[in-house]
């Protein structure tokens, strides 16, 4: 694991410079894992990180959890109509707006295209649910409206699973709320299950 060494006798100088710069690429190190894990466009986590941090929260005996997938609808419209800037801006709002909603424990991320998820780490009754989702609706609904000056335009469908009642791991959570979604989307969209 070295990374660096002198020979002696050494010159005080050299040694605290040398360990200034294995400081800083250890820095650069840490960045970059971090970087790795992040969604370039919207700055929050990505598959793999929240893939990663439900496993380790399952599997270390905190079994409680609500896994949320977010679909906007009809975002090909926004992209078609506006252009892919305005798509981006979409995106990155909806981010905001999932970075607002979770607690420090919890995390949200955006899993390609126009999906995100979230999950809330913890033990949530019904009526939480119902609030969350409600919430997250409304504040896209408003948002976006804001955005681009029009109302209701792109709205979001969720699905939502819980731990661990519909699964134990990211695989079975995911498989579970991407079912919910879907017969949200063949219900009229811009609700929840």
């Amino acid at each position: 694991g070295a990374m660096d060494f002198i020979l002696k006798p050494f010159e005080p100088g050299v040694m605290l410079s040398r360990i200034d710069k294995i400081l800083q690429i250890e820095d650069l190190r840490k960045n970059l894992s971090i970087s790795a894990r992040k969604d370039v466009l919207t700055g929050l986590w990505n598959r793999k990180h929240v893939e990663d941090e439900i496993e380790r929260h399952l599997s270390s005996g905190e079994e409680r959890g609500v896994f949320f997938i977010f679909d906007l609808d009809n975002f090909k419209l926004i992209n078609d109509t506006y252009g892919h800037i305005m798509g981006d801006a979409v995106l990155v709002r909806f981010a905001e707006v999932l970075g607002a909603s979770v607690g420090p424990r919890d995390v949200a991320a955006r899993i390609g295209g126009d999906e995100f998820v979230c999950f809330l780490k913890g033990e949530y009754t019904a009526d939480e649910i119902r609030e969350y989702c409600t919430m997250v609706i409304e504040r896209m609904e408003s948002d976006v409206s804001e955005i681009i000056g029009s109302d209701a335009l792109i709205t979001v469908s969720i699905g939502v699973a819980l731990a661990p009642d519909d699964g134990y791991d990211y695989l079975s959570l995911c498989s579970k709320a991407d079912k919910a979604l879907y017969h949200v989307k063949q219900n009229g969209k811009n609700s929840f299950h």
